[in-house]
């Protein structure tokens, strides 16, 4: 009952990400989880605090409950405005992804310390690489949610890193709480091609922290065995053994650990505001400017 459906029917089960997030039966079930895992570890010292679910989006699920809600909301916005209203359902598929992550955030609420924080690991679009405004989030309506902005960035590595995807994601998840933010996944060694260059893992970091980021994290601590992402390496292989990528990474961990004081909480003073609006993305996927659009002939 808890597979989306979407355009194309009736989700099958096997993959990950198939879940209406919005059924009433996925979310009961959910907060049991959710409530366990707050009553187990919330008053633990060594928890400093929460993400919420992972790369959340609607995962374009539109079956009957979910209209009903749109009919809902439709009433709610429109009154006789016919053509504005026709516009309206990818923007309304976003705002699931915002009271998704507002109710996870608030029960979480019911158990947190004081000293603990909140936060989601917020992705962009894929161009075999993190880059461009994710089209079916709104970041910045989602990051309401959560305490502190958090993100995950894969970028290029060897000589296909530019620094602007770095960068890109940083001034994108700095603006959502116009503040530092958590880089909560990055790569350390990722797809094979992506295995960095001697000291590069090293550039990467400091680039990261550049660009804002109070913590640079990894996925994952070593490689999996089994399941969808068995060959996105992590800081150690499958063989659990001592590699480049992780000593490399142990020499970031003690610069941070000795200096990290002084690199926590840096600022940009931005002279340039660009504005991003998914509604814009959403036209232009209907109307490309490379000269394409849905009607013949224009």
């Amino acid at each position: 009952d808890v597979l989306a459906t979407t355009v194309k029917g009736r989700g099958i089960y096997g993959p990950r990400q198939i879940m209406d997030i919005t059924h009433p039966v996925y979310r009961y079930y959910g907060e049991r989880v959710i409530r366990k895992l707050m009553e187990v570890c919330a008053d633990r010292k060594c928890v400093i605090g929460f993400q919420l679910d992972n790369e959340t989006k609607y995962y374009d699920t539109a079956g009957r409950n979910v209209q009903e809600q749109f009919v809902k909301y439709l009433r709610k916005k429109f009154h006789d405005d016919l053509d504005a209203m026709n516009a309206e359902f990818e923007k309304f598929q976003r705002t699931l992804v915002d009271d998704f992550l507002q109710w996870q955030a608030d029960i979480v609420k019911e158990y947190l310390r004081e000293d603990q924080f909140i936060t989601h690991n917020f992705d962009f679009d894929w161009r075999g690489y993190s880059y461009g405004v994710q089209p079916k989030v709104n970041h910045l309506h989602a990051a309401k949610a959560v305490t502190m902005a958090g993100v995950d960035i894969y970028h290029p590595t060897q000589d296909d890193l530019t620094g602007a995807e770095i960068s890109f994601g940083g001034d994108s998840t700095r603006s959502l709480k116009s503040d530092n933010y958590f880089v909560l996944e990055t790569e350390a060694q990722g797809f094979p091609q992506w295995v960095p260059y001697e000291g590069q893992l090293r550039l990467q970091a400091y680039s990261h922290v550049a660009s804002g980021a109070n913590m640079v994290e990894y996925w994952h601590w070593h490689s999996i065995h089994k399941s969808f992402e068995t060959y996105w390496k992590g800081l150690l292989s499958h063989d659990f053994k001592e590699n480049d990528t992780y000593r490399a990474a142990k020499v970031i961990g003690n610069e941070f650990a000795r200096i990290g004081s002084h690199l926590v909480n840096l600022k940009k003073h931005n002279r340039v505001a660009m504005l991003v609006s998914n509604e814009a993305l959403t036209a232009l996927d209907w109307f490309p400017i490379d000269g394409t659009c849905g009607k013949e002939g224009n």
